[in-house]
């Protein structure tokens, strides 16, 4: 029987700032420019005894950006990665107060690659608490980070997370960070699914053949105030476990019909709402074709939707927040983009898949993503003008 979580507030929070670093580009701005051209970060390198398709971020240019604030040779590279990011929404809110800033910080494996290579950091790195005390001790916060890690869905439960600080009387602002590595041994666990593309992803393709993994890290500040102008409000989140298979999607679809279900039922909203999905869309057999069969057991299956895995890979424990940034410049700017990859939809997935970027008039957006363990995840979003 699937386990459902729900999560709802006595107001509405909303998205103050964002930032994505990844091989595109190491601003929010400098990444929408390069998928708005089509740019994909997926390339070639071989890792380890292998060659694969994948999206890595230059140490060495992470290395020019980040001596600027810190020492290069005494922070893993994630954890360079989590402080640039976390630095840039410092410096582009400097009104924050880290006496009462809270954290979230979701990721899937950390530092794991610590464990197959030669370095000078102690054990205790690899530990995903050591990410929480880095980030608390370099910033100089009062409250010690809360971290979350949940396969696939973790960055999306941190917002949840953070939607439950900020209902604290003292918080004010809540920071949620996402990040992962690509390593060889998570790609050594997909490949032994044979779940991994040989070549850029295909998301809803009929010749999709799998996924590529990416390294990103995303953050997100959101504040219990809007500000002046047009606004993000995150309205409800669900997450709904249908345990179906430690690592195989539900062929029903459960655990994300579920979740999305009880999200439009706590913002009081219908399907006939939604002018916009940002789909999980992963370009494996199975995943793509189970959300095909949720949506459409919704009957949300002509709601333009679009997976942004071709053009950043699966970048794990960063994933939702990142998608949901991007989704929230579509939404923003009225338009959609491509879902890079899709030449010919697959005959069994009866979705409404945007194969070139559109113009639409947006008010209300979905943004879902599933993981391993029978993970699900839905949110909604709405603009709004104050």
């Amino acid at each position: 029987m699937a386990k459902e979580i729900s999560i709802v507030l006595n107001q509405k929070i909303y998205i103050k700032d964002d930032v994505i670093i990844s091989a595109l580009g190491f601003s929010t701005e400098e990444n929408i420019q390069q998928i708005s051209k089509g740019i994909s970060a997926i390339k070639k390198h071989g890792i380890g005894s292998k060659a694969y398709y994948t999206s890595i971020i230059e140490e060495e240019l992470i290395n020019q950006q980040f001596q600027k604030i810190g020492d290069i040779n005494a922070f893993t590279k994630l954890e360079k990665i989590l402080l640039l990011a976390t630095q840039q929404l410092f410096d582009k809110n400097p009104d924050i107060d880290k006496n009462t800033l809270e954290m979230v910080i979701a990721s899937t494996k950390g530092n794991i690659y610590l464990l197959g290579e030669n370095h000078d950091f102690s054990e205790e790195r690899v530990l995903l608490s050591a990410l929480s005390e880095i980030l608390q001790i370099f910033f100089g916060l009062k409250h010690q980070p809360v971290v979350v890690s949940n396969a696939c869905v973790s960055s999306g439960l941190a917002i949840s997370v953070a939607r439950q600080l900020l209902q604290k009387e003292t918080t004010e602002n809540v920071m949620v960070l996402g990040g992962d590595l690509v390593s060889e041994f998570v790609l050594s666990g997909f490949d032994s699914f044979q779940a991994l593309a040989e070549g850029i992803c295909r998301p809803y393709d009929k010749d999709r053949s799998g996924i590529n993994i990416g390294e990103a890290v995303a953050g997100m500040l959101l504040s219990k105030q809007p500000i002046k102008g047009i606004n993000t409000a995150i309205l409800a989140e669900a997450n709904v476990n249908d345990a179906n298979h430690i690592s195989g999607p539900s062929r029903t679809g459960e655990g994300l019909y579920l979740s999305v279900k009880k999200v439009i039922a706590l913002a009081q909203k219908t399907t006939k709402d939604i002018d916009y999905i940002s789909a999980h869309g992963t370009a494996t057999l199975f995943n793509d074709q189970m959300e095909s069969v949720a949506f459409n057991r919704l009957e949300m299956q002509d709601v333009p939707l679009n997976s942004l895995k071709a053009y950043f890979g699966h970048t794990l424990g960063a994933a939702t927040l990142l998608e949901t940034i991007v989704a929230n410049y579509s939404l923003k700017n009225n338009m959609i983009f491509s879902s890079m990859g899709l030449q010919a939809l697959d005959s069994n997935i009866q979705l409404n898949v945007v194969k070139a970027t559109i113009n639409k008039e947006l008010k209300t957006i979905l943004k879902t993503a599933s993981g391993f363990g029978g993970s699900n995840f839905a949110m909604l979003l709405q603009k709004e003008m104050y």
